[in-house]
């Protein structure tokens, strides 16, 4: 099994948001799929920490709209069309 580690502050990502690391955490991979891993981190010109990192925060943002879109089909929510929006903020 191959071996990555994890540490550190991660930076910025795309939402303005800083990612920041409690600290290390290692995680023992099948050496091919630690090597998917990194090729996957390199053709996005990301370092293996910053592309874990935003992958797991797109998950937790995914799961959070499943949560949205939960409470909307259960009538809990509304959703407004972006035009409604627009004309009430008169743009």
């Amino acid at each position: 099994m191959g071996g990555i580690s994890l540490s550190g502050a991660v930076g910025g990502n795309s939402r303005g948001a800083d990612l920041v690391a409690g600290g290390t955490t290692s995680i023992e991979l099948p050496a091919e799929l630690a090597a998917l891993l990194e090729k996957e981190a390199r053709s996005r010109r990301k370092s293996v920490t910053r592309y874990i990192a935003e992958w797991l925060e797109d998950q937790a943002d995914y799961r959070a709209a499943e949560r949205v879109m939960k409470r909307v089909r259960e009538g809990k929510e509304k959703l407004i069309p972006a035009e409604e929006v627009y004309k009430r903020l008169g743009i």
